[in-house]
């Protein structure tokens, strides 16, 4: 466990949590990739996209401050977005291309915050969409051959969002 996450392990989650496990997250997947060990750092970088999303989702909900434990009942309520977003299915609430379209949604129809413009929302979805393709978080249980365009396109993806995180 990295240093970070050990100061503050076995406190609830929160937009703060989750930030520092996407940069945790990402920093050890960069190790792992360098080691060439790609479906550890492939999982790990999917991680962090699904971290990143949920952080971006729920500072920008503007109901929860950044310390503010999110439970079940925040979960939900933000899955409840799903239908307004003409989002459906059962998607389960790891699913990083569900929370790039809630952030976009969220975004929309804030009071407080402009909504993101076109271009920015298709790179959010697209980021969220490539990573759902290539990464899920029950991958860490079987033994995968990741290819380099799935290494390539993933570490991109997380990175891209890592580097744009603060105008989400």
């Amino acid at each position: 466990m990295s240093n970070i996450l050990s100061q503050i392990a076995g406190t609830s989650d929160s937009i703060a949590m989750y930030q520092l496990a996407a940069e945790a997250r990402y920093a050890e997947g960069k190790i792992l990739q360098r080691q060439r060990a790609h479906q550890a750092a492939l999982y790990l970088y999917g991680y962090s996209v699904e971290m990143r999303l949920k952080a971006a989702f729920f500072y920008n909900e503007g109901i929860l401050r950044l310390n503010d434990p999110i439970d079940r009942r925040d979960l939900n309520r933000a899955w409840s977005y799903r239908a307004a977003a003409g989002l459906g299915g059962n998607a389960n609430f790891h699913d990083p291309g569900i929370w790039a379209r809630l952030l976009v949604h969220i975004r929309r129809v804030s009071t407080i915050l402009p909504p993101y413009v076109p271009t920015m929302e298709l790179a959010i979805v697209y980021v969220g969409d490539l990573v759902r393709s290539q990464w899920d978080p029950t991958m860490r249980y079987r033994c995968l051959t990741i290819t380099p365009v799935q290494m390539r396109d993933v570490f991109r993806a997380a990175a891209w969002l890592r580097s744009r995180y603060n105008a989400l």
